[in-house]
């Protein structure tokens, strides 16, 4: 799984990161969050799912 990954690329580089869905409803942000540890590099998600919060 990749985002298991995530932390071995931000970390040493001390990045973190946000993502914006649409879409994909927060299932990126929902598998960020599900592996242990990830608040230290995954600052935020934003879903916006209707086409009028993409306005």
């Amino acid at each position: 799984m990749p985002e298991y990954k995530l932390s071995t690329l931000l970390l040493p580089l001390s990045l973190w990161l946000a993502v914006a869905e649409s879409c994909t409803g927060g299932l990126i942000a929902h598998r960020i969050t599900n592996v242990p540890g990830s608040s230290v590099y995954f600052d935020r998600g934003l879903v916006t799912y209707s086409n009028q919060a993409k306005e």
